[in-house]
């Protein structure tokens, strides 16, 4: 049953996440594919269309040789004739002989191709060898022949500069679609984030309003009993005041969440050893023997933070790795490095490790493998650090039977006194 909740926890928190991603690469590849076959379509109808235009042309020629050589008459409307579908012409074409050499004069056989000012003939003609090179290999030359089938000419051509941008516009689309597509999915991550955010923020600042006026009467109560001259008494009150300021320090935790904190310069070492005195009065009604030990106060680490937040962090970690030891020998190990521009602070067990399924999900708000439990502290202990002190948090190790380890990596402002 326990095993069914997670799996249906781990749908409903990333059912949305999914639908999402899923309709916007839907969307992407239909736009994208209809893009590309309408671009073909345009691509081909123009191929079409420039090569019976050459086709034309050739002919065209043919008839002006026939009718040069049989002296019909028809030369000059045939030549008349050409200039029309010349005009029409937007593609790069040049007239060879039959050997492919680049009929002269150059500029009067060839169409669309532009020379420099400054080219001489010999520049030109070694110019046009090579246009005509090129042009072999994207087409078949279209061969005139007179009517005795010899090779009058052959007729060169390419693509129009209009079907060469045309094939790479699936390109530029793919890119700018996918660009876009991105574009839109971070926006919507961000303000999912932020919708999150305030909900957590809400959240928090509520449980710490409703908390403070019955803690006020509480700690009322308390100084009222202790005018009391009852000896047994008295103990049980100062054991009822030490909770009542523990829950006062958890309200303003919650209180903290949302503003922006106050960051104190301090002893992380201090921060942990108190975290540890917490726990290790604790531990023992858990029915387990844990030992708690580290490198942390070998040198003194110092650091700008919120001590109230950070400590929060470190006891939701110690708490975790408490709950995720189930030897009658545990051992909570925390050790703290400086690491060129960071400092490290490592949070080890030897608990029952995590599966690699349990790490991805750990961090996200409300999930959890307790039978107990709102799946709130890692969400939250990742806001402090990230949030809060610009730090990172995360899984180091955690093997099955073996154990977990965190990982908290604060900024260089952390100073470091040997």
């Amino acid at each position: 049953m326990k095993e069914k909740n997670n799996i249906l926890t781990q749908i409903y928190h990333y059912a949305d996440k999914w639908q999402i991603r899923s309709l916007l690469l839907i969307i992407s590849t239909t736009i994208i594919i209809s893009i590309i076959i309408f671009v073909q379509f345009l691509i081909n109808d123009l191929i079409e269309k420039e090569q019976k235009l050459i086709q034309v042309s050739a002919l065209i020629y043919r008839d002006i040789a026939k009718s040069v050589s049989e002296d019909n008459g028809e030369t000059e409307k045939l030549f008349e004739l050409l200039e029309q579908v010349n005009r029409n012409i937007s593609f790069p074409l040049i007239s060879t002989n039959e050997d492919n050499q680049p009929n002269y004069p150059y500029e009067k056989n060839s169409l669309n191709i532009e020379f420099e000012s400054n080219m001489s003939s010999e520049d030109k003609g070694k110019y046009m060898r090579g246009l005509v090179e090129q042009m072999s290999h994207s087409y078949e030359p279209i061969t005139v022949n007179d009517s005795d089938g010899n090779v009058l000419m052959k007729i060169y051509y390419t693509n129009s500069t209009i079907v060469d941008i045309l094939k790479i516009f699936p390109l530029i689309v793919i890119l700018s679609v996918g660009g876009l597509i991105l574009l839109s999915y971070v926006i919507f991550n961000d303000i999912r984030k932020n919708q999150e955010s305030m909900v957590w923020v809400g959240m928090s600042k509520e449980a710490a309003h409703q908390m403070g006026t019955p803690l006020s009467s509480l700690l009322a109560w308390i100084e009222i009993l202790k005018l009391q001259e009852d000896e047994e008494v008295n103990e049980t009150v100062t054991e009822m005041e030490k909770d009542v300021v523990r829950l006062n320090i958890i309200a303003n935790r919650f209180a903290k969440i949302g503003s922006t904190p106050e960051l104190q310069r301090v002893d992380i070492g201090e921060l942990i050893d108190n975290a540890k005195i917490y726990f290790q009065r604790r531990l023992p009604h858990l029915g387990k023997r844990i030992n708690i030990k580290g490198n942390y106060n070998e040198k003194s680490y110092k650091a700008y933070l919120n001590p109230e937040l950070f400590t929060w962090v470190l006891e939701n970690l110690i708490k975790n790795a408490a709950e995720a030891i189930e030897k009658s020998n545990g051992e909570i190990t925390i050790d703290v490095y400086r690491m060129g521009s960071k400092l490290e602070i490592l949070v080890k067990d030897n608990g029952k490790g995590m599966s690699k399924q349990v790490r991805k999900s750990v961090f996200s708000p409300g999930y959890t493998t307790k039978k107990r439990g709102w799946g709130l502290g890692l969400s939250l202990s990742r806001r402090i650090i990230e949030q809060y002190h610009k730090g990172k948090i995360f899984i180091k190790d955690s093997q099955p039977s073996i154990g977990t380890t965190f990982q908290i990596d604060l900024p260089t402002r952390i100073e470091y006194y040997g």
